[in-house]
């Protein structure tokens, strides 16, 4: 089963007719989603039995055809803006379109997608009066299968019958919308959406919680920024807290190459780079002098020194009558 399948199995189910038995419809303004729709019909069945019926505003609104695919040209003055009907007629073609249907609806796997192509149909994106930031999916009553797609996301929902539709708030809803992706078929609501997720301000931590969860997570070496991005905060916060722990000398940073990474005191660990830990094995059960370990390494003794001076602050090496060998610290040490 490939995605374009199952995100057409959603648009078809949002705003598709499921009920005839002798046509395939799809109806949308996106020009693009009925070209998606379209295009993955013509890959599933041979034949040329389409036709595309354009229904505009005014006689003047612009809009778009389908090639190979007849087209009709109506005016609809209650509409707001061009849209489109994609017809495909054929008993036989239906019958095995809603068989592809239903082995789609028994892949978990696809939910995702589903949801993508029902929610570009029958979704929207709202931001209310003092940030209240909402998801909805019109639905005239409950449906099965929808909200088995949605606990199989572990999205929380309710139903609405007033609103004759799905509500979902919370950040956390949010958060599986945006690593599923849920809004991309749709440009509108995939921008609008995105605009709306960045303005999530920080959730609140109590007093020391999040020094207290970054400490127990640095028992291995993270990036300033692997840890904002975990706990959903900014670079700048996490190294606020970052610097407050090596004050209290409870972390410590190291450089390894370029990236700096920061672990917990407690775990008697130095992070160095795969350059110095060459130094470290060549210094192993033997004493070099500086000009030797920079003509082994081919490099100038000044950037020798630079490295040896720093192995030699973490504990790991030392020097005695201008010679350098290992110290046999008990130190873990980490290459990165």
């Amino acid at each position: 089963m490939d995605k374009d399948l199952a995100r057409c199995v959603g648009l078809w189910l949002a705003e598709g007719d499921t009920k005839t038995v002798a046509e395939i419809t799809f109806t949308n303004s996106s020009f693009e989603l009925v070209d998606l729709f379209y295009r993955k019909l013509q890959s599933l069945f041979e034949t040329d039995n389409y036709r595309l019926y354009v229904y505009r505003p005014r006689e003047d609104a612009d809009y778009r055809e389908l090639e190979n695919a007849e087209t009709s040209l109506y005016n609809d003055e209650r509409a707001t803006q061009t849209y489109y009907i994609i017809r495909l007629a054929s008993r036989d073609i239906v019958k095995e379109w809603k068989h592809k249907v239903s082995k789609v609806k028994d892949e978990p796997n696809l939910y995702p997608y589903i949801l993508q192509g029902f929610f570009a149909g029958e979704g929207s994106v709202y931001e209310g009066s003092r940030k209240s930031r909402t998801l909805r999916v019109s639905q005239g009553e409950r449906d099965d299968f929808i909200e088995k797609v949605f606990d199989h996301l572990n999205l929380d929902y309710y139903f609405r019958p007033e609103g004759r539709s799905y509500v979902i708030t919370k950040k956390k809803n949010w958060d599986i919308f945006d690593e599923h992706e849920i809004c991309k078929l749709h440009p509108r609501k995939q921008e609008k959406f995105q605009s709306i997720y960045n303005s999530f301000q920080e959730e609140h931590y109590l007093k020391g919680e999040l020094k207290k969860n970054v400490y127990e997570k640095l028992t291995e070496p993270y990036r300033t920024k692997e840890l904002a991005e975990l706990f959903d905060r900014s670079q700048a916060r996490l190294c606020d807290v970052l610097m407050e722990l090596k004050k209290e000398e409870k972390a410590t940073n190291y450089k390894a190459g370029g990236p700096t990474y920061w672990i917990r005191d407690d775990q008697n660990a130095v992070i160095i780079s795969e350059v110095k830990n060459e130094y470290l094995d060549l210094l192993k059960d033997q004493r070099l002098k500086v000009g030797e370990i920079s003509e082994h390494f081919s490099v100038v003794k000044s950037s020798a020194y630079k490295n040896l001076h720093r192995l030699q602050d973490m504990g790991l090496i030392k020097k005695k009558d201008h010679e350098w060998t290992t110290t046999g610290t008990e130190k873990q040490v980490i290459v990165l």
